[in-house]
This record gives structure tokens, sequence and C-alpha cells, in this order.
């Protein structure tokens, strides 16, 4: 099963920390404008919005790509489209950023 896979399945059923963790390099990192998140961080972060029953960041993911060494994947959110693009280390989420552009300009950009 891919990592992407991987993913949306731990979204669908009760959310498991622990699982969620196990889809981590050990040495993940976030990489966000002005800091960069590790994985302890983004564990508690993630647990934190799991709480919501209504929480699934993936229920509307579309991969784009994935392969031994990258992923990426992408879904519309609050009016803007949102793409993952994540490197892998031993099949694992090792090092992610996300991109959000406004939908009104996302549309008048080529792919």
């Amino acid at each position: 099963m891919s990592l992407f896979d991987k993913s949306v399945a731990l979204f669908e059923k009760k959310y498991d920390p622990d699982k969620f963790r196990e889809l981590h390099h050990e040495e993940f990192m976030f990489i966000r404008e002005t800091q960069l998140v590790d994985l302890d961080e983004q564990c508690e972060i993630i647990n934190g919005l799991a709480k919501d029953p209504e929480f699934h960041p993936l229920r509307t993911a579309e991969l784009v790509h994935e392969n031994h060494y990258a992923l990426e994947f992408r879904w519309e959110a609050n009016g803007e489209v949102v793409t993952n693009l994540t490197l892998k280390k031993d099949g694992l989420y090792w090092r992610t950023m996300v991109s959000r552009i406004p939908k009104a300009h996302a549309l008048n950009q080529k792919m």
C-alpha cells in the first residue's frame, strides 16, 4: 500500500496517533514559511485536530504523483487549493511542505 493510501486510510477509520507517528521518519520535519516543525510537534498538532470527529484533511485529496522518493497530493479547503509536497525516506514522510493558493489564482495558473 502506498504512503498516500496509508495516510488516507488513517483518517477514514478511528484516528490512531501511534499509526500517524509510524508513517513518519524519526527525522521528520514540516517546513513552514518561518519555522520548522519536528515530528513531536507535528504529532501534537494533528492529534489535537483529530479530536474533532469531522477532521479528515485528506477526504478530498487527489494523488498527483508518488514514487519511491516523493509524494504530491492536492485538495481544496476554505477557498484555497492546497498542495502537499513530501520527500520520503525509508518509505516514510521525511520532509514536508504545503502550498496554499487562493482558488481564484490557481484557476489562472498553468499546470
